[in-house]
């Protein structure tokens, strides 16, 4: 059995008799089998994944191939389901699910249905701990995502310079050129919806990019591919025609606040420190209410995952985390930049996996 699935066990064995894991994610993270519908049962050391007649095959394959562990039962879930649920859980009397996705019907079906059993919260808090430290592999999936990534900016860089003098050129359009990219050099698919806006848009943390011109000023670029299931993210700002002194102090400090991050990321790292240095850095230049969202958030199959780099937060950051930091000034009405990089957390330090160019690019 894989370790980190060794791990599950072990945490479900200490908290509760057994764990259903329903998600999507958290079903693929645990059998490395990608379905819409599905259910895996942790107990007694032992992983058992549920899954209907589209699937059911396909899974068999990758078990044979070896891609998902060949400890896993697979088994059809049939019109007996609960049936065969109740008799693999029999003699259980607390079982974890997951509290963070479970829908208030499907908790009352699962818990009027096992009513030997207490169903109890706190699958979650464990998939999402295991999950938040990259193995190996996870770490080479999203160096790749990565990869293909920066290869898109610089693409983006020179789409825009070679488009903007048409006046019909569009948010929406370099959006969609940069997916088209993104997926026919490798990604497997998107990390979350492309984020293109310029203008006064900019002061939009998570604008939406639309079919108007590509405006002067800021030009915002929120984007990640996504390789193996697993996700990148950037953003990186550019400046349609010649910025102002104020833009150039703006763009600045986001740099600035960014490297003050920097300067104090390693594991073991209390989670709010990096945020704090980075927000004392524009709030000592002035901008103060400015950068109004948090500096970083974890990835993996997942584009937000735990932990963070956020004011509120006191856990320390493992290492072998895979995190985003990513300052921004938004400016209500005039414009806003945001510079973002994703680092792994590791002893003494950590390693950049974003490698675009973080000058201010004119065009």
């Amino acid at each position: 059995m894989r370790p980190n699935n060794v791990k599950i066990c072990e945490k479900v064995s200490e908290k509760a008799d057994a764990l259903i894991l329903l998600s999507p994610v958290n079903r693929r993270y645990v059998t490395s089998f990608q379905s819409s519908a599905g259910t895996v049962v942790v107990r007694d050391g032992k992983i058992t994944f549920f899954t209907d007649f589209r699937y059911y095959e396909s899974a068999c394959i990758k078990k044979q191939q070896g891609i998902m562990d060949e400890d896993i039962d697979v088994r059809l879930q049939d019109g007996k389901f609960m049936e065969n649920l109740k008799e693999l859980l029999s003699g259980c009397e607390k079982i974890l699910f997951e509290d963070g996705f479970l829908s208030y019907g499907t908790y009352n079906w699962y818990n009027n249905s096992i009513d030997f059993a207490e169903l109890v919260p706190g699958g979650s808090g464990i998939m999402a701990e295991i999950r938040g430290i990259k193995t190996q592999e996870e770490l080479s999936n999203i160096i790749k995502a990565q990869e293909i990534t920066d290869k898109t900016f610089n693409f983006a860089v020179k789409y825009i310079s070679d488009n903007i003098s048409r006046a019909d050129f569009t948010e929406r359009e370099l959006q969609l050129e940069m997916d088209y990219f993104m997926l026919r050099n490798g990604a497997d698919g998107l990390a979350f919806d492309t984020i293109a806006i310029s203008g006064k848009k900019s002061a939009l943390p998570h604008g939406a990019p639309e079919n108007i011109p590509v405006s002067k000023g800021f030009l915002t670029m929120d984007f990640g591919a996504r390789y193996g299931g697993y996700c990148s993210d950037m953003t990186r700002t550019v400046c349609i025609g010649k910025p102002d002194d104020e833009m150039l102090k703006v763009y600045n400090t986001v740099l600035d606040a960014q490297k003050a991050a920097f300067e104090v990321i390693r594991a073991g790292v209390i989670g709010k420190e990096p945020d704090l240095a980075a927000r004392a850095v524009i709030d000592g230049a002035g901008y103060a209410g400015t950068f109004g969202h948090s500096l970083g958030h974890s990835l993996g199959l997942e584009i937000h995952e735990g932990p963070n780099f956020a004011s509120g937060v006191e856990a320390t950051i493992p290492e072998n985390v895979v995190i985003s930091v990513e300052p921004g000034i938004y400016l209500e009405g005039k414009y806003g930049v945001r510079i973002e990089d994703i680092v792994r957390v590791r002893n003494g330090g950590f390693d950049n996996l974003t490698h675009s160019s973080k000058e201010l690019v004119v065009i």
